[in-house]
This record gives structure tokens, C-alpha cells and sequence, in this order.
């Protein structure tokens, strides 16, 4: 996949996502790991939709919430140390 500077467009990716599900027999599990070029909610939700699991970094200052009960808040401000990992379900 080719494109210019910069993060290619949620329907490029859908595109190349559907192009590489259509490579995996059915019912082979999936766990998609990227970095934040597939951080769109648009191919979250396919994912989802195809029972894929996923890892995807994320940008900090992207807002997340942890619980209903929770206020939004960057995703830096619940990682409390460079390197650091967390694993954030339902969010």
C-alpha cells in the first residue's frame, strides 16, 4: 500500500483489511496489532464486527474513558510511566 505523507484513510485500510480477510480461512482466530495509522473508530468497529481481536497504540492525547462513572480523559494521563503497558477492555 502506497500513499502520501502522513496516515493513509479509514477506507484504505478497511480496503486492505478486507483484502487480507479474504486470505484467512474462516474461523482461524485473528488478533490485529498496528500502531496508531489504525486508530480510527470506523475500522474498530469492523474488526469487531469480523470477531478480530486487537492491540492498537494509540495517541496520547486521545480521550478515553475507563468506566461510565469516569470522566474522559487523554490516554497519557492512565499510563504512568514511559514503556509502560495497559491493557484497556470495553474502552
Amino acid at each position: 500500500m502506497r500513499c502520501r505523507k502522513g496516515h493513509s484513510s479509514q477506507r484504505v485500510q478497511l480496503a486492505l483489511l478486507g483484502a487480507v480477510r479474504k486470505m484467512i480461512p474462516e474461523g482461524t482466530p485473528v488478533l490485529l496489532v498496528g500502531d496508531t495509522e489504525f486508530e480510527g473508530v470506523a475500522v474498530q468497529d469492523q474488526v469487531d464486527a469480523w470477531g478480530w481481536g486487537y492491540a492498537l497504540r494509540q495517541k496520547p492525547t486521545n480521550q478515553v474513558r475507563i468506566s461510565a462513572e469516569e470522566p474522559w480523559q487523554d490516554v497519557r494521563r492512565v499510563i504512568n510511566a514511559s514503556g509502560e503497558r495497559r491493557w484497556l477492555p470495553n474502552v
